[in-house]
């Protein structure tokens, strides 16, 4: 055969067209001007070329000695190549199918060789969701940064983020919370690292109802509060169970600021409460008689027309004059129906009472100072005052035929229309009668007849009906001004 130059062979038969037993032909031999020097193609191939087979296109083409499937753990990619390389350099390319979608700071190795950390190209670790499951990634070395900078960050651009992700909040919706009733937990995905400015996310109270102030721990970060505007500490029932809750995070107060409290719009109250009085009824803390001292949930911040309020009174009014302090305002004064202010006893300890606030006489008014004093006469009374008639007993200070008694009770009735059915008392007569006689109560104020029964009805009372120095028991028919007093017990 005629020589060939290699050029020409290689030219016209590519090297990866011969087979081994090929002769590869490099011209005349020097043996013998008619013989030609060749060698086999396999013998060829270990002397010039790589080791085995040689590379091929299609070994470069499918990133042979560069690509593998990560095999590593969960922020740990691990690949296999072959030939594995001696060492790390400036510039090297790897890519890798990922087994795990990253959720924070990330590491990448060729086995074999130390994991360097995974970067952005500004130096910077993974946070999370740069990385997706399956997704396919290009790596390259930075002897700079000592590091592999991920140049197909899936965060980078919004790669890999989806309209669909963003409208469902998947990165932002923390889902039901866990903990208890005013210590939440919530997770998200990917997870946070830190607490930044801003950062807004939306959780369904899975919890009860909370009963006073909240905190919460997002992703093992950090238990802070959850606050209102003003940095307001949360009072009960302002995160209702299976509420859904804005929170952003604010860094001057270290704490979130709940965007939807359930106590805007009146949410959070609920029929038990308005039942219960639990917004205006309080308990007299003052310890001092004529006053009242009264602290409310949530505090009472003005006294306006109309404000209704319920307290219990801790101690009895004994000398009147009492006034009353709401929440820490100035002390006003406490005022009966008739405008006038409360006297001794309207008040008694441990009742309670109901006060409407009057701007025009920037006073309390007392809608009930009479419900005691009057039970006490329709016998709604402890045995021990009835025993004593503690209210229902004085002493005559009248004349002949007009008798006149004041007592406890008595001084606080200042017109004929306080006078109702059912009204008793008892007295020690100063004088004995000689015919019709009356009966002068309340300090004067109120005078009425004095009748007693008999088969025809109510009488007027006979001379001697009422003798000097007897006790005597009345008890009034009718109501108003035609009220009368009935003689019960006539001589």
């Amino acid at each position: 055969m005629a020589s060939e130059n290699i050029d020409q062979i290689f030219t016209g038969n590519p090297i990866t067209a011969n087979v081994s037993t090929d002769l590869m032909y490099f011209g005349q031999s020097p043996y013998g001007a008619g013989d030609d020097a060749a060698m086999t193609f396999a013998n060829f191939a270990a002397q010039f070329m790589l080791a085995g087979s040689g590379v091929t296109p299609a070994q470069v083409q499918n990133q042979a000695f560069t690509y593998n499937a990560d095999i590593g753990t969960l922020n740990n990619v691990v690949i296999l190549v072959s030939p594995t390389p001696a060492a790390y350099a400036d510039g090297q390319l790897f890519s890798f199918r990922a087994k795990f979608a990253n959720t924070g700071a990330t590491t990448f190795e060729t086995f074999g060789l130390a994991a360097k950390p995974l970067v952005t190209n500004a130096n910077a670790a993974l946070t999370g969701g740069e990385i997706l499951l399956n997704g396919d990634y290009i790596v390259m070395y930075n002897a700079t940064f000592g590091a592999f900078v991920l140049m197909n960050s899936s965060a980078s651009g919004g790669a890999g983020v989806t309209a669909a992700q963003i409208q469902g909040q998947a990165f932002t919706y923390g889902g039901v919370t866990g903990g208890t009733t005013n210590a939440l937990t919530m997770s998200l995905t990917p997870p946070i690292t830190s607490y930044q400015d801003g950062q807004l996310f939306s959780l369904v109270q899975g919890q009860n109802s909370n009963t006073g102030p909240v905190t919460i721990n997002v992703d093992s970060v950090g238990v802070v509060p959850i606050v209102t505007a003003g940095n307001v500490a949360l009072t009960a029932n302002q995160m209702l169970v299976v509420g859904t809750y804005l929170i952003q995070y604010n860094s001057i107060y270290s704490s979130f600021i709940l965007l939807n409290p359930n106590s805007s719009g009146g949410g959070s109250v609920t029929p038990a409460q308005i039942q219960q009085q639990s917004f205006n009824y309080a308990i007299d803390s003052s310890g001092t008689a004529n006053q009242v001292t009264v602290a409310y949930t949530p505090p009472i911040t003005s006294l306006t027309d109309g404000l209704s309020i319920w307290f219990q009174a801790a101690n009895s009014s004994v000398s009147g004059s009492a006034t009353i302090t709401v929440d820490a305002l100035s002390p006003v004064t406490l005022l009966s129906n008739d405008g006038l202010p409360i006297a001794a006893n309207f008040l008694v300890a441990n009742s309670v009472y109901n006060a409407i606030y009057n701007a025009f006489s920037a006073s309390f008014f007392v809608t009930n100072p009479f419900s005691v004093a009057v039970a006490e006469f329709y016998g709604f009374v402890q045995q021990e005052q009835i025993a004593v008639q503690q209210f229902v007993y004085g002493n005559d200070t009248g004349s002949a035929n007009h008798y006149a008694v004041n007592g406890t009770y008595f001084d606080q009735i200042s017109s004929p229309f306080s006078m109702a059915a059912g009204f008793y008392l008892s007295f020690i007569a100063a004088h004995t009668n000689t015919g019709a006689s009356d009966m002068t109560i309340g300090l004067g104020s109120v005078t009425s007849n004095i009748m007693k029964n008999s088969a025809a009805g109510l009488v007027a009372l006979t001379a001697a009906n009422i003798t000097a120095g007897n006790t005597y028991q009345m008890i009034t028919s009718g109501s108003g001004p035609s009220a009368v007093w009935v003689l019960m017990n006539p001589t």
